[in-house]
């Protein structure tokens, strides 16, 4: 019985703890570097797997269609690439404007 009422009147006293003032700065700092490291590898990532598509496509057409590229005109070939590349371009902006619009601003859960 002795142990009992000793453990509870343990647990009614309140244990008396302060933080250092910039505890909660410090702690939000070391997070927000977490969180930016973790996205930059993921746009780094994303940026990588497109290449590796792009350089993955081409070998195939190289590979299977030796001819097609042989057999297209240099003017189409002059069209075609700087199509891609504002489509590229594009693309990379409407994700940079998703990030900093809509997702740092807080306007999505």
């Amino acid at each position: 019985m002795k142990i009992e009422n000793w453990i509870d009147e343990a647990l009614k006293t309140e244990i008396n703890f302060e933080l250092s003032k910039g505890f909660k700065n410090s702690v939000l700092t070391a997070i927000k570097k977490k969180e930016l490291r973790s996205e930059q590898k993921v746009y780094l990532l994303i940026v990588l797997g497109v290449i590796l598509m792009v350089l993955a496509g081409y070998v195939c057409i190289a590979l299977f269609f030796p001819d097609l590229i042989q057999k297209m005109s240099q003017e189409k070939v002059n069209k075609l690439i700087p199509t891609a590349v504002i489509a590229v371009v594009l693309i990379a902006l409407v994700q940079y404007l998703d990030k900093k619009l809509i997702k740092e601003r807080g306007m999505v859960n």
